[in-house]
């Protein structure tokens, strides 16, 4: 897996547990195996779901506005990172691999 994909406001899907095909953001980079993941409904910022890398299936897409404001420390929305998400799940849908 490419470590240059693992960042804050990638789009990512569940490919293991009971949320598996589930449509997350990566909100923070532990390290290199585990993240914390967020979808702004189930799972918000307040209490993100630590997930391992290799339990989630990576997407080229990248929610650069949201991904903005993680980084830097601006407050984020838990609607705008569902809106993001809602913008690229019909991209996925159907598309579990």
């Amino acid at each position: 897996m490419n470590v240059e994909y693992i960042e804050v406001g990638r789009v990512c899907i569940s490919r293991a547990g009971h949320d598996k095909g589930a449509l997350y953001m990566i909100c923070r980079v532990l390290d290199d195996r585990y993240v914390l993941v967020c979808d702004g409904k189930r799972r918000r910022l307040d209490s993100p779901k630590k997930k391992q890398v290799k339990h989630l299936k990576l997407t080229g897409q990248l929610a650069h506005t949201v991904a903005e404001k993680l980084r830097s420390e601006t407050k984020v929305y838990d609607f705008e990172i569902a809106g993001a998400l809602e913008h690229y799940a019909s991209s996925f849908t159907g598309k579990e691999g």
